[in-house]
């Protein structure tokens, strides 16, 4: 884990893949750009990067609108594929990941960004008291969260949360290990995990999204 830092000021990338998310896409970025800037931390600190993986709409213009630094795929490669292609060309350290459909609260990314300063990792666990995972989804993260517990013998509340601060400089050592897929989360929350890197929890809410979901089982 990194000496303990402020990293109230410190500048921040935020990445966020999206694939047909034109409804939701523009108040993301806000959102996101909103909770990150302040008086220590001005706006040309805060790049927001949307990995816009082959969608079919009005995602890639909308990001543009927003004020977001766009990067398209030419096919849909995946969620990991876009997440990779992200921390490539991401100019900061600190990274924040987050969904481009508006399920996650962006109010939580500052206090993510000053859990860093105790930890390697912090992820925002979806258990807080307003939570709306779809019922279909979760026996199968049930049996996954069971199974990656008994890898990495340490709790874990949220296996595969989208929103989660990390370091570039620790996470980079990972990438070529993780699949393309929805799958990469799980994969780097356990990667953290078995090499003895601190990942902390911070509880969250998690909304209904906009418009229909792009996971394919």
């Amino acid at each position: 884990m990194k000496e303990k830092q402020s990293l109230a000021a410190s500048p921040v990338s935020v990445i966020i893949p999206a694939f047909n998310e034109e409804a939701a896409i523009g108040d993301v970025i806000r959102d996101a750009r909103a909770a990150l800037e302040s008086e220590q931390r001005p706006a040309e600190n805060v790049e927001i990067i949307v990995i816009d993986d082959g969608s079919t709409d009005a995602t890639a213009r909308v990001a543009e609108q927003a004020g977001a630094k766009v990067i398209r795929h030419e096919g849909n490669l995946g969620y990991g594929a876009a997440l990779k292609t992200g921390l490539r060309n991401a100019s900061h350290d600190i990274i924040i990941t987050t969904d481009g459909d508006g399920t996650y609260p962006a109010s939580v990314m500052g206090q993510l960004v000053q859990e860093l300063e105790s930890c390697d990792m912090a992820v925002g666990a979806r258990i807080g008291k307003d939570v709306h995972i779809p019922w279909e989804r979760r026996p199968a993260k049930w049996i996954l969260t069971k199974i990656a517990v008994y890898l990495a013998e340490k709790p874990i509340p949220d296996l595969n949360s989208g929103l989660r601060a990390f370091r570039k400089s620790d996470v980079m050592r990972f990438v070529n290990l993780c699949p393309s897929g929805f799958s990469f989360s799980t994969t780097i929350t356990l990667a953290y995990l078995c090499n003895d890197l601190l990942v902390h929890y911070i509880p969250i809410d998690y909304h209904p999204r906009a418009g229909k979901s792009k996971i394919r089982p």
